[in-house]
């Protein structure tokens, strides 16, 4: 087992369920495109230990056993990197947000048993989703997870939320998805709302410009008149992965609600979805969003 978070490495979280497996086997390609190791946490909750001497730790022995399936369900994929499992004690939320802090990407399942069941369907997700310091892929069917000649045809899709001016964040998101499809070797299609802003022509000179800044990738775009979230749901069903931004630069004016393209994509498509960010969440933004957006998961449940 390894005791150093190794830095740069893709986290995956893992409490041996067919979800969590799918997840592990999707962030395989992720690490060995990025040559960095692929660490599988399990997370148990917070026990002692039978006072009988020589007493069976069930959650340990259970844990071992998940990073050990998970470890074999890395090995068989192509190109399986460096693997290092970690079995951790805590709540999900708060160990995976510490393991992302020196992570270029977290990666975990939508469903399944255990401290990470359910995962997209409670808090959690929404709570990572706003407060994780590096982006978050989440897996969310064996389906769209497989590697098939019919799936790596498919686009991958960048969703460019928000009214504000929140050029840097499209920015990130656009690099993002380009180096996403860099290494499915598909195209990427940028999805917008009108409402989102190109009255003088901003939006389309800026994706003339990511087009130039990456050659290798065909670049698409197509906007909705409002209805944003609509359209990514519609457009990830057709896509090998989406990407958008934190859900705090997605709110809706009128009702304060943050996230509402990502929650959107989370209870709708069964796409790979990853949220990502310019910069590192705030201690104060992050508690404040994870809060709302508790609160519009809760509303889904």
């Amino acid at each position: 087992m390894a005791s150093a978070q190794t830095p740069s490495s893709v986290v995956v979280g893992t409490d041996g369920s067919t979800a969590a497996l799918d997840a592990v086997r999707w962030a395989v390609r992720e690490a060995s495109a990025r040559r960095v190791p692929l660490r599988i946490v399990h997370v148990a909750p917070r026990h002692d230990l039978d006072p009988v001497f020589g007493a069976p730790d069930v959650d340990r022995d259970y844990g071992n056993a998940a990073l050990l399936a998970a470890a074999a369900a890395a090995a068989e994929e192509p190109n399986s990197p460096v693997v290092e499992p970690v079995y951790r004690q805590g709540t999900p939320e708060s160990v995976l947000r510490h393991e992302a802090v020196s992570a270029s990407l977290l990666v975990v399942g939508s469903v399944g048993i255990g401290m990470l069941g359910s995962l997209v369907l409670g808090s959690t997700a929404a709570e990572l989703a706003a407060t994780a310091p590096c982006p978050v892929a989440i897996i969310k069917s064996y389906r769209t997870a497989v590697s098939t000649d019919e799936h790596n045809a498919l686009p991958v899709v960048a969703v460019l939320a928000g009214t504000d001016d929140v050029w840097e964040e499209w920015d990130s998101i656009v690099e993002a998805a380009t180096a996403e499809a860099r290494i499915r070797r598909t195209s990427m299609i940028i999805a917008s709302s009108d409402e989102a802003g190109d009255t003088d022509g901003g939006l389309e000179r800026r994706i003339t410009r990511w087009q130039a800044q990456t050659p290798d990738v065909r670049i698409d775009s197509i906007s909705q008149d409002g209805a944003l979230a609509t359209l990514a749901v519609s457009l990830s069903k057709a896509a090998q992965l989406t990407v958008v931004g934190p859900p705090e630069h997605d709110r809706l004016p009128l009702l304060g609600i943050t996230g509402r393209t990502v929650h959107q994509l989370l209870f709708h498509s069964d796409s790979p979805l990853m949220i990502c960010r310019s910069h590192p969440v705030g201690p104060g933004l992050a508690a404040s969003t994870a809060r709302s957006t508790a609160g519009v998961t809760a509303a889904h449940q």
